[in-house]
């Protein structure tokens, strides 16, 4: 369930190319500017953004890059509808968003069992929501395991969810994740 950035060239131009769009538009969106202490200027209206509009060379057909039949460069706008437990930094170095913290064996939250099995049990952060202002429940990724899991649902890949053999709820914010391998992808 953790996004993982592809590292190849093409992605990276298309991602600068998002980010340098989104910045031209915020640039173009001008604004009046009155000088403090100053009554806004005749007929002004205050008024902020409330929608962005991305343009996309293809048809959507999901918001879930996985399940993306064909490649519509959905993984470029999915992080803005799908946010993951973990993400890479421009580094290559896994750090928290959905999650409060990365797994870890020092504190108990990473176990390797002696059958070649593990179990990585995750916090969600308390300020994680949806868009409607809903908290993300440990049941979402229950849910989500599920889906990726069945073999009758087509995706593009089921990595790293091919190693997860359930997900199991502790409590509204807590979820253990049972892997039937180790999976060495948590830290690299």
């Amino acid at each position: 369930m953790a996004y993982s950035p592809g590292s190849s060239p093409g992605r990276a131009i298309r991602r600068a190319s998002f980010i340098f769009l989104l910045v031209v538009l915020c640039a173009c969106a001008g604004s009046q500017t009155a000088q403090p202490g100053s009554p806004p200027p005749a007929g002004a209206v205050s008024k902020q953004p409330t929608r962005a509009t991305v343009a996309i060379g293809q048809e959507i057909t999901n918001l879930a890059g996985k399940l993306e039949p064909q490649r519509t460069y959905g993984g470029e706008y999915g992080f803005l509808s799908n946010s993951p437990l973990v993400l890479k930094d421009p580094q290559g170095v896994r750090i928290p968003l959905l999650a409060s913290a990365l797994p870890s064996r020092d504190n108990g939250s990473w176990v390797v069992n002696p059958d070649g099995t593990m179990e990585t049990t995750w916090h969600i952060r308390d300020n994680a929501k949806w868009h409607d202002g809903k908290p993300v429940a440990s049941q979402d990724f229950v849910f989500a395991g599920r889906v990726y899991a069945d073999p009758l649902i087509p995706m593009r890949e089921r990595e790293p969810e091919r190693f997860v053999g359930s997900v199991e709820p502790i409590d509204g914010k807590t979820f253990i994740m049972h892997w039937t391998q180790p999976y060495p992808g948590l830290t690299s």
